[in-house]
């Protein structure tokens, strides 16, 4: 069991400075500023089943979410919920080696329910309608894993870099570090010409086997929780003709995610070492606020346009980190046995704030007896997400936002997304298909693309809708870096598979 001990506000400085600048943590702090910036537009089975282009349509609950204004389209009560099963599959590449990995999920999508508010007599203002619910905007569970041999380098390497320039005294200082991590678990040590200089206690280079495998590596990466926004929300009818609606959204943000990587000389072919495992995990919480403003106008009895508005979203956050780095060695200290080591510089607390960018989404569609088509545009600026970080006067955490700021600005890309969709109408039965491609800000990532078909049955006071969704993308990870020698990525190729079921009762 890895010993914990209590440290004080410089020593969580020193942690969570590690964590951030590791290579693992500082992709994954960008990762969440995209995470929280590309959200689901829908989660109902039709919006869903159209590929959410749901803009200038209403009369369906994700309207609740999407656009306010087509609350204003009810012309009854109703209460609905959306249970769901995701799939999640994960193909990696590392080093011409594949893996295939899997998870998957039970969820609830949405549930909610629209008061119907009749206003009667001549006013103009034929309904005012209000809206109460929850609705996921995006699911994290999933799981991720890479294995392969290596004999170029080692995570040992990017120990020793962080390690170089510094005495041991002052490694020792710096407990939370992962240089004083593998000083401390016997992975690296003094070379002996220089008392700032190191090179590792395993024999890295030399393959005793002959058949040059060297150590296998892997990793499990493994995200869960859920991203989900509670909202309150009025749409009016004026006249049948123009439909406009607002809504205060309560977004509740849950996430954790774990990287658990191994190097093991599972071949014999590196002196002394036996194991190494680095843990990463993190837990983060958030809630926060936005506002949202939509219309729809009829333009003609076939034809609607619809605009909403989601302001940025500020959220307040508590994260929780723990870093744990384990080696078994043989031969050391003592020649003949085999020794365990076990570090970790405790837990770690974290508290920001986060300003996310806002969505503009514009949306046109057909109608007739026979169905619809629409499609939808949206925008997304992603450069305009800024963080402001709890620093306690600590000049490491103060430079860290900064820099973080400066490379979200730099590096992320606003993104314009597309989604089209159409509906079929056979008596009571409804045939769906849609499209949707939400395009990655970064470089690291792929273009999400994702397809549907889906149906349904309406009766009078009931009914069903289900969709079926496959969504892909892929994705590169560099497991460290090092200054001196190419890193060869991890490449990713993601699959979602989607099951959602609406059912709705009106009163």
């Amino acid at each position: 069991m890895p010993f914990l001990f209590n440290v004080n506000m410089r020593y969580i400085s020193i942690i969570l400075v590690s964590l951030l600048f590791s290579v693992n943590l500082i992709a994954q702090t960008i990762e969440e500023a995209i995470r929280l910036s590309n959200t689901n537009v829908g989660a109902t089975a039709r919006v869903l089943g159209v590929g959410g282009a749901f803009t200038s349509l209403g009369a369906d609950f994700s309207s609740n979410y999407l656009n306010p204004a087509g609350i204003g389209m009810y012309r009854s009560s109703e209460y609905n919920i959306s249970p769901g099963f995701q799939i999640f599959n994960a193909n990696s590449t590392y080093r011409g080696n594949a893996e295939k990995i899997g998870k998957n999920n039970f969820n609830i999508g949405q549930f909610g329910m629209v008061i119907n508010r009749d206003r009667g007599g001549k006013s103009k203002i034929k309904t005012i309608n209000y809206g109460i619910g929850v609705n996921r905007t995006n699911n994290y569970n999933q799981t991720q894993y890479y294995e392969a041999f290596n004999n170029e380098h080692s995570i040992a390497d990017f120990f020793i870099e962080d390690a170089n320039g510094n005495t041991v005294s002052d490694i020792n200082a710096s407990q939370g570090s992962y240089a004083n991590l593998a000083l401390s678990t016997g992975i690296i040590r003094p070379t002996g010409v220089s008392p700032t200089l190191y090179n590792s206690t395993l024999n890295f280079t030399e393959d005793t086997s002959g058949v040059d495998l060297g150590l296998l590596q892997s990793e499990t990466i493994t995200s869960e929780r859920a991203f989900d926004s509670f909202n309150l929300s009025f749409g009016a009818n004026y006249n049948d003709k123009l439909y406009f609606g607002a809504s205060v959204g309560l977004p509740n943000y849950r996430f954790s995610k774990q990287y658990d990587y191994y190097e093991n000389d599972t071949e014999g072919n590196v002196p002394q070492l036996t194991e190494i495992n680095l843990y990463i995990a993190e837990t983060t919480d958030a809630a926060g606020v936005n506002l949202s403003f939509g219309g729809i106008y009829r333009a003609t009895d076939n034809i609607r346009v619809g605009l909403s508005f989601q302001s940025p979203t500020v959220l307040s956050f508590e994260s929780n980190f723990q870093l744990l780095l384990i080696s078994v060695i043989e031969d050391y200290p003592n020649p003949g046995e085999l020794s365990e080591f076990s570090q970790t510089p405790g837990e770690g607390l974290l508290l920001y704030t986060a300003r996310t960018p806002m969505h503009i989404n514009f949306g046109v569609s057909y109608l007739n007896r026979k169905g619809f088509l629409s499609a939808d545009v949206e925008y997304v600026p992603h450069k305009n997400t800024i963080y402001t970080i709890e620093d306690n006067g600590i000049q490491e955490i103060i430079d860290y936002q900064n820099d973080l700021n400066n490379q979200i600005t730099s590096d992320l890309s606003n993104t314009i997304n597309l989604r089209i969709g159409g509906e079929c109408v056979i008596e009571k039965f409804r045939l769906r298909a849609g499209y949707n491609i939400q395009q990655s800000p970064t470089a690291l990532k792929s273009a999400k693309q994702t397809f549907s078909l889906g149906g349904g049955i309406r009766g009078n006071s009931i009914y069903a809708d289900v969709v079926g969704l496959y969504g892909i993308y892929n994705e590169s990870y560099l497991p460290y870096t090092l200054s001196n020698q190419t890193v060869e990525s991890v490449e990713f190729k993601n699959s979602i598979i989607n099951i959602v079921s609406t059912i709705g009762l009106k009163f």
